[in-house]
């Protein structure tokens, strides 16, 4: 498995402020230009209302990552960009440290869930990988004869992912797991785009367990049609 790109990430910081709320804690303007002056972002809140309510500050830089939207919220700060969790995360704790320096905000990681990430990668991966899931082309050849039927012209369709979710067990669930063929690229190639609910580098890790199950595992012919499948 070869790691092509980061497409886009987001990382968010939780903390329990130990002082009032920010726009209640300091002049709103002045923390609006130092972020600015900081991290040179190109749209930012223009009143207290804004920040209030959004604090949202678009299209910035910090070092050699560019960022996407930054946003501070009451019991947090999000950042999200086209870049790996590691540099976000950085940016975001950059943030908390400079608030607390310059601004005297003092704050607490919240315990137990201090940050979560959303991690989305382009990959490639073995050509086997499509291959394993030859097991599935009857299912792909029923439903274009039934596309067919209502007047559709189609090839053969083909697996292009898979998606994996887990049962809500906390006010703040998980997201998703899902590994697909890259838009833009031909189906049963070697290009995929991911996302999963972890850090870039735990990302990378389980894609290349996901590649080594399938790479090994040898499914059953499929030359038999699924039950029930006949031709209309």
């Amino acid at each position: 498995m070869q790691f092509l790109r980061p497409v886009r990430s987001t990382v968010v910081k939780f903390v329990v402020p130990k002082t009032q709320a920010i726009a209640d804690a300091v002049f709103v303007p002045d923390l609006v230009a130092a972020l600015v002056e900081r991290y040179k972002f190109w749209d930012y809140p223009k009143n207290n209302a804004q920040f209030t309510t959004e604090a949202k500050f678009v299209t910035g830089k910090f070092g050699k990552t560019n960022i996407e939207a930054f946003q501070i919220y009451g019991n947090g700060v999000s950042v999200q960009a086209q870049a790996k969790t590691d540099e976000l995360e950085e940016i975001a704790l950059d943030f908390l440290e400079f608030a607390k320096s310059k601004f005297s905000l003092e704050y607490a990681f919240a315990e137990p869930l201090t940050t979560t990430f959303v991690s989305a990668v382009e990959v490639a991966v073995s050509p086997e990988v499509s291959s394993k899931f030859e097991i599935l082309r009857p299912l792909g050849e029923r439903l274009s004869m039934m596309l067919a039927k209502n007047g559709y012209s189609v090839s053969t369709y083909e697996w292009a992912g898979i998606s994996m979710l887990a049962e809500k067990a906390t006010p703040l669930s998980s997201g998703r797991f899902s590994f697909e063929v890259r838009a833009g690229h031909p189906l049963g190639g070697s290009v995929y785009f991911s996302e999963a609910p972890v850090s870039t580098s735990d990302h990378l890790e389980l894609l290349g367990l996901l590649e080594a199950i399938l790479t090994t595992y040898d499914p059953p012919p499929s030359s038999q049609s699924p039950p029930g499948a006949r031709a209309s």
